[in-house]
């Protein structure tokens, strides 16, 4: 019974990684995808791999509130939503502005998202740090 026990701590602890970490390793590929396409590559399996569709975001998204996680790792879902509906406009509706300036659009928003996301870690890591300080 303790085995059995101790065996769903593993999976449940191993759960809760994967579900923190899989928004980021997305977001990795949506920028790397960017980045190829942005110098001419073409980037056709990185889009079968990484980019994802509205049910696994919605579950990933839901089991971020489910685990009570921070912003941090809620960011990098964000950031896939951002993106998915500006290329969404931009097939369907067609924005009025040349490539170049897309691509800026792109880069603007990953720079936004990763400011916020080093920025909101560390703010949370120091707040961290002091409360250590003040329980000591």
């Amino acid at each position: 019974m303790a085995k059995e026990e101790r065996l769903n701590k593993i999976m449940y602890k191993l759960l809760i990684i994967v579900i923190k970490s899989i928004p980021f390793i997305i977001a990795a590929f949506y920028i790397l995808d960017l980045l190829l396409q942005f110098f001419g590559i073409d980037t056709v399996v990185l889009g079968y791999i990484a980019h994802i569709t509205i049910i696994p975001w919605l579950f990933m998204y839901l089991s971020s509130f489910v685990f009570k996680f921070c912003i941090v790792h809620r960011l990098p879902l964000y950031y896939i939503l951002i993106e998915d509906i500006v290329v969404i406009a931009d097939s369907y509706i067609g924005l009025p502005v040349s490539t170049i300036a897309i691509y800026e659009i792109h880069f603007a928003i990953i720079g936004l998202f990763l400011f916020l996301i080093l920025y909101l870690h560390q703010r949370e890591t120091r707040y961290d740090r002091l409360d250590k300080r003040t329980t000591r």
